[in-house]
């Protein structure tokens, strides 16, 4: 009876910290679709040009890859759960400031701010969850990412059509702070500590199971996925932050519709993570990457010849959303069957900045100098670009697994 009271309670613990877990990952997207929705107001308010959003990108991005880089140091030194916890108290610091920033110096100097936040909680989260728990739950882990990602569209969308964009960042620090709560009461009730023996535990049978196991070893089989999480962070992050510039500056779409957008893409990349976590142990990593970049590439065909057919244009962005929901997961989690479990987080970290460079580099740099001096329907085909030659990489390095087992 001691036995079952005692695994009831590690079970019951478990569930608390998932959950714990998956709400901060719900404080970190939800920014995320908000930016793209506010920056034709902002920049109508404050009289800048559509570019200038590459250099509020850039900033926080390079505090961003800047401590995710650093993330194997700092998880020496410092337990991951103060590091998610002080990740989002930066984030709601930040996203305070953003909100009454009289001018364009504050506002983006405050970008550096938040992502040093969202690198902490990010990084932090996603090595826990890739040492600790499956394909499935890691999926999941992001589902809710993508679930707050998708509300801050719609969010953003209301407060501007009832108030403004500024009411819109103070009501994401509402549910961030709330969320933020939450982390303390685990922190204080003593979840964590159990949590940290638990994990404990799970590296050491990791260590125990693979011991025979092949791992990838050379700099160059690191590289490689670090590269493809560059690529494809500037196609995922790019196909839900220019899509309002496009419809709105480009086709001409009200911005009551044109908020619809982003909110779907997001939306979905909930939706995939949420069905292929299902299928995520029954298949491998690769499969379910395969199956989504087709569907992917299907969306984004569709989205280039929508034009300002709503319905179609939603359609495309849905099954852009549900195509890409699976990729980020799991290559995150495919470093526990890739690389040693001591090197996890380290790998972990660079490959959160190198996404995080993806985002800034080219987002702003390629894309958004295209769509500003090319033509701004540019923007699908590059995505396109990258998107398929991250995912020819990433096969390219599964070949080589392959040849090592």
């Amino acid at each position: 009876m001691l036995f079952n009271g005692e695994k009831i309670m590690k079970i019951r613990n478990t569930h608390i910290i998932l959950i714990i877990v998956y709400l901060s990952f719900v404080a970190l997207g939800i920014p995320e679709g908000a930016f793209g929705v506010a920056w034709p107001e902002i920049r109508g308010e404050m009289g800048l040009s559509l570019e200038w959003a590459g250099l509020m990108i850039m900033l926080g991005s390079a505090f961003y890859v800047t401590i995710s880089s650093q993330m194997g140091r700092l998880a020496r030194r410092v337990k991951l759960w103060h590091l998610s916890l002080t990740g989002l108290i930066l984030m709601i610091v930040g996203y305070t400031i953003i909100a009454l920033s009289p001018n364009f110096i504050i506002l983006v100097s405050t970008f550096a701010l938040t992502g040093t936040g969202m690198a902490m909680l990010d990084s932090s989260s996603s090595s826990y969850m890739a040492k600790a728990f499956t394909a499935r739950e890691m999926n999941w882990l992001h589902c809710f990412w993508g679930l707050g990602a998708a509300l801050s569209p719609i969010l953003m969308t209301r407060m501007i059509l009832s108030f403004n964009w500024r009411w819109g960042y103070i009501s994401i620090v509402a549910i961030q702070g709330v969320i933020a709560i939450l982390l303390l009461f685990g922190l204080f009730k003593g979840v964590w500590k159990k949590e940290e023996r638990r994990l404990s535990r799970a590296e050491i049978t990791a260590q125990d199971l693979n011991i025979t196991q092949n791992f990838l070893t050379k700099p160059w089989h690191k590289f490689m996925p670090i590269l493809i999480f560059f690529l494809y962070g500037g196609a995922e992050f790019s196909t839900g932050f220019w899509i309002s510039s496009l419809l709105i500056d480009g086709r001409q779409m009200y911005v009551g519709v044109a908020g619809m957008f982003p909110a779907v893409y997001f939306g979905f990349i909930m939706v995939g993570r949420m069905v292929f976590g299902i299928w995520a142990n029954k298949y491998s990593d690769a499969t379910l990457i395969r199956v989504g970049f087709v569907i992917a590439f299907v969306g984004l065909a569709i989205l280039m010849f929508s034009g300002v057919n709503v319905p179609l244009g939603l359609s495309a962005m849905a099954i852009i959303g549900f195509g890409f929901a699976p990729f980020f997961p799991c290559m995150m989690h495919d470093n526990s069957n890739r690389f040693a479990p001591d090197s996890i987080t380290k790998m972990v970290g660079y490959e959160m900045a190198a996404f995080g460079a993806g985002t800034s580099i080219l987002t702003s740099l390629v894309i958004g100098q295209f769509m500003a001096r090319v033509h701004i329907e540019t923007l699908i085909p590059i995505v396109a670009i990258f998107a398929l030659s991250a995912f020819l990489l990433n096969e390219t390095l599964e070949k080589i697994i392959k040849k090592n087992m």
